[in-house]
């Protein structure tokens, strides 16, 4: 079986440094398998059967958890989150609000699992970024800590999240400005897809950026990635768009976007898909 990496006196010392929401046991920091699970879900419904089938893949005995509630403004963020995963049968689930310390820094370098609570993207990536933490996140996915999220901050996991409005006409260039994400994911993430024009707000922005695929999440969707393959597992559409291989007309910012050989997936609850080529 896998040993503890920290003694219980060090743990302590870190707790004791790093604020958490929960009762206080001796997390086990134990390493998950190289290159651990990117999770994406539109909301919270296919949590169950997409977290158990992400642990279930790895080598941890004793998984523990840490929430980031910082998306979120409510007076009792992440508590729905700890409640998901204590659901499952996890025990070893805290909530971390303190980023500033070394303490945090270092649970986070011991978690299993690191679960962002829903709310605000950009709220969330400029909490991560103020505690130099915002371009960490990969390193620790690297390195084999399971990172997901739901709902609109699940946005985030990709190189570039959408919020706002077009700037100009729809598929024209530099309608869309994304904001930089954690990058855990190389492409655009846009949750609530089937809602208010976000999957043509998306579709403008990986139009006028080819190298950049999308992935546009609906309720009940559920995505998994490892490494260059996903895995779907929620009961709702997730609409894959890949302009990779596209011929784009020259750039008139007077003109709509002429793009050719555009291809578009959706996938449901039991696909698998290759998406890196």
């Amino acid at each position: 079986m896998l040993k503890t990496l920290l003694g219980s006196a060090l743990i302590l010392t870190l707790l004791s440094f790093a604020p958490l929401s929960g009762s206080i046991q001796e997390p086990a920091p134990n390493p998950v398998a190289p290159m651990g699970s990117v999770l994406m879900l539109g909301d919270m419904s296919a949590f169950e059967t997409t977290m158990v089938t992400a642990l279930g893949s790895s080598t941890v005995d004793h998984p523990n958890v840490i929430i980031l509630p910082h998306a979120s403004d409510a007076e009792d963020r992440g508590q729905a989150d700890k409640k998901a995963f204590e659901d499952i049968g996890l025990t070893d689930v805290y909530i971390l609000e303190d980023l500033s310390t070394e303490g945090a820094k270092d649970l986070l370098g011991l978690a299993s699992v690191i679960w962002f609570s829903d709310g605000s993207p950009k709220k969330l990536m400029q909490e991560l970024a103020g505690a130099n933490l915002a371009s960490q996140m990969s390193r620790l996915n690297d390195r084999g800590a399971i990172i997901g999220a739901a709902g609109q901050v699940a946005g985030a996991l990709g190189i570039g999240y959408l919020e706002g409005k077009l700037r100009g006409e729809i598929m024209t260039s530099l309608a869309v400005m994304p904001n930089r994400g954690m990058g855990l994911w190389n492409g655009f993430v846009v949750p609530g897809a089937d809602a208010d024009n976000r999957l043509i707000l998306g579709l403008t922005a990986c139009l006028d950026q080819p190298n950049r695929p999308l992935l546009g999440l609906c309720p009940g969707s559920s995505v998994q990635v490892n490494g260059d393959d996903m895995s779907f597992w929620g009961t709702g559409p997730s609409i894959f768009i890949d302009a990779r291989k596209s011929k784009k007309s020259p750039i008139d910012a007077k003109k709509p976007l002429g793009i050719r050989n555009v291809t578009l997936h959706s996938f449901t609850e039991g696909d698998t898909f290759t998406w890196f080529q």
